[in-house]
């Protein structure tokens, strides 16, 4: 599958004047009850989360915006969690349900709400911040509540800022690393600024351009995830009115407009 660098994608023309921003917020609707909402350009989220005592008692999700169409399916997965104990430590789901069978961001959502339940708090907010890349650098941040969690620099794709990260790889062997070097709600942060940049190179193209196209034309790989597995990826199109940019009105995150 094609690199979009590679794929002859149009640019899109604003990339270089504005940020990326993915908003996360779980509140507690009652005792057990948990919803969990996302929303950044390129997509739009939400899952309700039921526990009983120490136990996921049921879970649904649904997909209000995502870039293939066939994504819309992907909270079909979510049921593999029922049952299952709360447990803090997110890597414990992935043995019980492969991650790459569910759509990325509501696998995170749900172990991200996990960790909110275990937590006892009534609402958290997360807010991801990835202004577009100048002179080969990005410059990430992540806020928990309005209070400033990490600040990273990346450039070819690696940490170079902080000096305590410096050379940490966004890919290979990432988790590895946020979980020597972080834990609790500080590890949660790190992951979760990490995929906000992963996603932030979508703000590089002019995803409207291509709308309808096959989603198998280019692409991260086949069986990263739900609608890149090899059943569904070579019927996947892309939608039309695909994105959002939120650089300068990040009121407007999750109203889902």
């Amino acid at each position: 599958m094609r690199n979009p660098n590679k794929a002859n994608i149009p640019l899109n023309p604003d990339y270089g004047s504005g940020v990326f921003r993915r908003r996360i917020q779980i509140r507690r609707n009652n005792k057990n009850q948990i919803e969990c909402q996302l929303e950044d350009c390129s997509h739009a989220m939400q899952i309700t989360l039921t526990v009983d005592r120490n136990t996921i008692s049921d879970i649904s999700g649904e997909v209000l915006r995502a870039p293939i169409d066939i994504c819309t399916s992907a909270p079909m997965h979510l049921h593999a969690f029922k049952g299952l104990e709360l447990q803090s430590d997110g890597r414990v789901y992935a043995k019980h349900t492969p991650p790459n069978s569910h759509c990325t961001h509501l696998f995170d959502m749900t172990t991200l709400s996990i960790s909110f339940a275990l937590s006892g708090k009534n609402q958290r907010r997360y807010d991801v911040i990835v202004a577009d890349e100048k002179d080969g650098v990005l410059d990430a941040a992540i806020y928990l509540d309005d209070t400033l969690i990490h600040h990273w620099l990346i450039r070819d794709d690696s940490i170079d800022s902080p000096a305590e990260l410096k050379g940490i790889a966004l890919y290979k062997g990432f988790y590895r690393h946020m979980h020597t070097h972080f834990e609790g709600t500080v590890l949660n942060c790190a992951k979760a600024l990490q995929k906000g940049i992963m996603v932030a190179g979508a703000r590089r193209w002019n995803m409207a351009a291509i709308a309808g196209t096959p989603a198998d034309s280019f692409g991260p790989g086949v069986n990263i995830c739900h609608s890149y597995s090899e059943q569904r990826i070579h019927y996947g199109k892309r939608i039309h009115n695909p994105s959002r940019d939120f650089s300068d009105t990040p009121e407007q995150l999750l109203t889902f407009k």
